[in-house]
């Protein structure tokens, strides 16, 4: 009786066709009913006289084909039962499950896709430790062989870029987009190195295309560092800065949501910003490029004597007192007497 139970337990689809199929296949051999998938059951023709053994024989074929049937239907949620729309005999509804998720390339290569929007946005689950957040992308073994599937993608997408040419222009705000495929900026003032020689384009969210009329570096100052961002595309056309959460990902930085709240952190420095989800469910980070930033308040230079700092701090020491300090404490106190 408890073998039984064991051989009942209904592998569940998950989405992987492949596994799951071959577990169900399994399990349904071990029955017995396999012939009901292969071969399939058919009803008698209306009208046909059958002896009673024949009679006998339908009806358990019907039975066992029910019973596949019931087995199918566990392992499937109500959002794909609803896909099959031929749900007559088992045999339809493996073939049915069988089009729609096994061996189809599309459907292979928007399982794919999924996958890897979901590894770009990658958000800490409850309960989860820093720790095993980052295991959950990171290689145990450093230096290891990367192993990876070449995508060929013809177009760069930018989900976000065709709501910026209508927004209005903020320099400084840079909005983190995990469907964007490359940084972008639209104001080239903002780059300290800039190859106007390198020309693109590149695919909006309404399918219509957009300029690129260079690559270069952009360097931004987060929390008072300042950070250097590769492979920045110049596109003259885009009102609002664009981030890619998955660019920043290739180059080691760990972008970390949750309870709102988007952190990013280097893999050497730490925490580099933060941002709060905004009212339409956005995260803009405010990073003024160093360069801006230099301009306007490079207006002048000045060197600060720092003695009158430390005759304040010692209570109105003398400037005497202050140089005989230094020389006995080695310049520890006063540098500047």
């Amino acid at each position: 009786m408890s073998e039984d139970k064991t051989l009942t337990k209904i592998p569940h689809f998950d989405g992987h066709y492949d596994h799951w199929s071959e577990l169900m296949e399994n399990l349904l051999r071990a029955k017995g009913l396999w012939s009901l998938v292969e071969i399939g059951f058919t009803e008698p023709i209306e009208g046909t006289i059958l002896t009673e053994a024949q009679r006998e024989q339908f009806d358990d074929a019907r039975l066992k084909d029910h019973q596949v049937k019931h087995y199918l239907f566990q392992a499937i949620d109500r959002t794909v039962f609803e896909q099959i729309l031929d749900r007559r005999t088992a045999k339809s509804v493996w073939d049915s499950l069988k089009r729609k998720f096994g061996g189809n390339l599309k459907v292979k290569k928007s399982l794919l896709n999924a996958l890897r929007r979901e590894f770009e946005v990658l958000e800490m689950k409850k309960d989860e430790t820093i720790t095993d957040y980052f295991a959950r992308y990171e290689c145990p073994k450093w230096k290891n062989e990367a192993n990876y599937a070449e995508l060929d993608e013809e177009d760069e997408l930018l989900l976000m870029a065709y709501v910026e040419l209508h927004e209005a222009k903020r320099s400084d705000a840079w909005f983190l987009d995990s469907g964007c495929s490359n940084h972008m900026c639209g104001n080239k003032s903002m780059f300290s190195s800039l190859d106007t020689t390198f020309t693109h384009s590149v695919k909006l969210g309404n399918n219509t295309r957009m300029k690129v009329s260079g690559k270069g570096t952009v360097k931004l100052i987060l929390q008072g560092n300042c950070y250097t961002i590769g492979e920045v595309y110049w596109a003259p056309e885009l009102k609002n800065n664009l981030m890619s959460v998955g660019q920043l990902q290739e180059k080691g930085v760990a972008v970390l949501f949750k309870n709102g709240v988007c952190s990013i952190y280097h893999p050497q420095k730490g925490k580099m910003a933060e941002s709060i989800m905004s009212a339409n469910r956005m995260f803009i980070l405010l990073a003024e490029s160093s360069i801006t930033t230099h301009e306007g308040r490079c207006l002048q230079v000045s060197n600060s004597d720092q003695s009158i700092l430390w005759h304040y701090r010692y209570g109105d020491l003398s400037y005497k007192g202050l140089r005989i300090l230094q020389q006995k404490h080695g310049g520890r106190f006063a540098a500047n007497c």
